[in-house]
């Protein structure tokens, strides 16, 4: 969210209207959820492929 406030008064800085800065910042919103469903996605997957070192499992 902080990367979103920074570019949205940048981009009010330069001139542009609210509609851009808006636009702007719900895309980075967006794009930062993807990446933390990929983020939740991939470590799930890798605590899911991780060995079972149980005692019953070695013997």
């Amino acid at each position: 969210m902080a990367v979103a406030g920074l570019v949205s008064g940048v981009i009010l800085a330069f001139g542009y209207d609210e509609s851009t800065a808006a636009t702007v910042s719900g895309v980075i919103l967006q794009a930062a959820a993807v990446l933390g469903y990929l983020l939740a996605e991939g470590l799930t997957d890798v605590a899911g492929a991780a060995p079972h070192t149980s005692e019953a499992a070695k013997e």
